[in-house]
């Protein structure tokens, strides 16, 4: 189990710092979801994908949106320490 943590956690580091190749998750496939941004200002925020998606091509990846968020608490582009996907609850 703790392997698979450490597994989890580097997966993660590698799709903020941009290691993860071509394989990154399409905002289209996470529609029902939310991404969560830390910055390293502090500032967080909980963004709905579908809220993106009106917004953005269905081709474009979570790391890009993360590559190209701008902070609002300190203004800072692709300034971001932290990414999360909050998959929806079916319950």
């Amino acid at each position: 189990m703790l392997e698979q943590c450490k597994n989890i956690t580097v997966l993660m580091q590698d799709a903020i710092l941009g290691r993860a190749g071509e394989n990154m998750t399409k905002l289209s496939a996470i529609v029902d979801h939310k991404i969560y941004l830390l910055c390293h200002c502090g500032h967080q925020a909980s963004v709905p994908v579908s809220d993106l998606l009106e917004r953005l091509p269905d081709t474009t990846t979570v790391h890009q949106v993360t590559r190209s968020a701008k902070c609002k608490g300190c203004g800072h582009k692709g300034n971001i320490k932290a990414m999360r996907i909050v998959f929806a609850s079916t319950v």
